[in-house]
């Protein structure tokens, strides 16, 4: 957690900022979003890796600014930084191993 937080803090929190609760209607929140309890902790690792484009749905309200990239993002870092963002601000509880995120990561579409 304390290193998901670092990691997050450092490559995310810019546009999701640091409670969580994105930016007005151009970067969607991560704090209580419906989004996250829905998405596959797989998925949001994929995301984190290799970005996000298109239309996404958060809380009733639509997003299409782009997510970018973070290439040079270990499996660990990866895993970390899922394992903080889904402990923190009311969504699902639970440990991302390192295992999850390389196979995720090599699986992604």
């Amino acid at each position: 957690m304390v290193a998901g937080r670092s990691l997050y803090q450092q490559h995310c929190s810019n546009c999701h900022q640091d409670d969580g609760k994105g930016l007005a209607k151009l970067v969607p929140p991560l704090h209580q979003s419906d989004y996250l309890k829905v998405l596959k902790p797989d998925d949001l690792a994929c995301q984190i890796k290799y970005g996000l484009s298109g239309t996404i749905y958060v809380n009733g309200e639509m997003y299409r600014q782009p997510m970018p990239s973070n290439p040079r993002l270990t499996p660990l870092e990866i895993a970390e930084i899922v394992t903080y963002v889904r402990n923190t601000w009311g969504n699902e509880p639970g440990l991302y191993e390192v295992k999850k995120a390389e196979k995720a990561i090599q699986n992604c579409n």
